[in-house]
């Protein structure tokens, strides 16, 4: 499950000051990084900018609707542990930890890494299909310029008989 703020301002001015004695968006997200929730990035976001900058994502494998037995392994962490490295899959929601580690070498299994693999390749799709479908609206949108510039010429021969 993942926590959306839609809404920054709204959740500074009128929320988190009724549970926390402060109205800081930043110490409410250092807040839930302490309790194990991580920002969810997406790949298109990283070289284009989004439509709705101030949308944020966080999720936690232990927060998850309909699941309350889930929740008492919400929990902050302290200084002294290290905090696990929980990769998580935002497009099917499947956690996979890449610490789990064969024999002494601190190396990821094998089914750890085709698992990512897998992943990978498939947001490699999705990304090539939209490169596809842009590529293809880019080409229509061009060829419906020409005929406007087109258009625009035989109007102004038009225009420039009328004025002699």
């Amino acid at each position: 499950m993942i926590l959306i703020v839609l809404n920054p301002e709204k959740l500074t001015h009128d929320l988190i000051p009724r549970f926390f004695k402060h109205s800081n968006y930043a110490s409410f997200v250092r807040q839930l990084n302490m309790y194990g929730f991580r920002k969810v990035s997406h790949v298109l976001q990283g070289a284009l900018k989004s439509s709705t900058p101030d949308v944020t994502e966080f999720q936690n494998p232990n927060f998850i609707r309909g699941r309350p037995d889930l929740l008492e392994h919400v929990k902050r962490k302290t200084a002294g542990k290290k905090a696990d490295s929980d990769v998580m899959d935002a497009s099917e929601g499947q956690a996979s930890s890449l610490t789990a580690v064969s024999g002494k070498d601190k190396i990821p299994s094998v089914e750890l890494v085709l698992a990512e693999l897998s992943n990978i390749k498939k947001t490699q799709q999705k990304i090539q299909n939209e490169l596809r479908t842009i590529h293809q609206e880019n080409e229509h949108i061009w060829k419906e310029s020409q005929a406007q510039r087109l258009k625009h010429e035989s109007q102004q021969v038009v225009i420039n008989k009328v004025r002699c």
